[in-house]
């Protein structure tokens, strides 16, 4: 039996249940790709990474970055536990890559890691 379970947003047509581990990496994606102000009743939800996109590339963006996706993700999924938080910004194709170490709470104390790139 799932511990976690959502419903599929990928495939609206099947309304296909996904559980545990891909519930919690779906979860994960739809708050680093939602920006902020496009939910209605909740403005909050989401970032707005797309924003540094256009900053310098130095230490201070990439910090800021990490620290933005480990406060969002601790505010609006409750079932993760960050370990390790890292970004690279490529500034000249407007990239920004992250990747996130975290353990799923109540599932297993196995290590997941989690990568996407956003891009503008």
């Amino acid at each position: 039996m799932a511990i976690y379970s959502d419903l599929n947003q990928k495939n609206v047509e099947t309304k296909e249940l996904v559980i545990d581990v891909a519930s919690v990496e779906q979860s994960i994606n739809n708050i680093l790709t939602t920006s902020q102000m496009t939910r209605f009743f909740n403005p909050e939800f989401g970032t707005e990474l797309g924003a540094l996109l256009f900053e310098l590339n130095d230490h201070l963006t990439t910090t800021r970055v990490e620290t933005w996706v480990v406060n969002v993700i601790e505010r609006w999924e409750p079932r993760v536990e960050i370990i390790e938080s890292s970004a690279k910004l490529v500034p000249d194709e407007h990239l920004m890559i992250i990747n996130l170490s975290y353990k799923i709470l109540g599932l297993s104390d196995r290590e997941f890691n989690y990568t996407t790139t956003l891009t503008m």
